[in-house]
């Protein structure tokens, strides 16, 4: 019963980002309001999205926790090298822990979506 619940409540979370995306959809609207939405509805303390759009970076960022700093598209981009996977990294740049999801279009990244911790937690 457990197992079935902690779905129920996943799909329940999962919906309410959406929504709350969807109602910004404006595309420079999304990159400085998604930030906010996943910190809002997750257990991360910050979120960093980053699109390169032909050399230009449009960011947004959101922190719970003022210690933790916003983090530049080329480090994230060396951390996460050529892997076109989601990556967890921990203890970097003060954070206890990273989770760094490429954004790709067909085959190429055009960005990242990075989720922070301040302190280190078994995901």
């Amino acid at each position: 019963m457990r197992l079935q619940w902690n779905f129920y409540e996943r799909a329940i979370n999962n919906y309410s980002i959406i929504m709350r995306i969807m109602s910004n959809v404006e595309e420079d609207m999304l990159v400085s309001y998604i930030p906010k939405v996943f910190v809002e509805e997750s257990f991360f303390d910050m979120c960093k999205i980053m699109i390169d759009d032909d050399g230009t970076v449009h960011e947004g960022f959101y922190s719970i926790d003022d210690t933790l700093h916003n983090l530049g598209y080329t480090s994230i981009s060396t951390l996460s090298g050529n892997s076109s996977t989601p990556s967890l990294i921990d203890d970097v740049f003060g954070y206890g822990i990273l989770y760094i999801y490429p954004l790709r279009k067909e085959l190429k990244t055009i960005g990242y979506l990075v989720l922070g911790k301040r302190y280190y937690m078994d995901i």
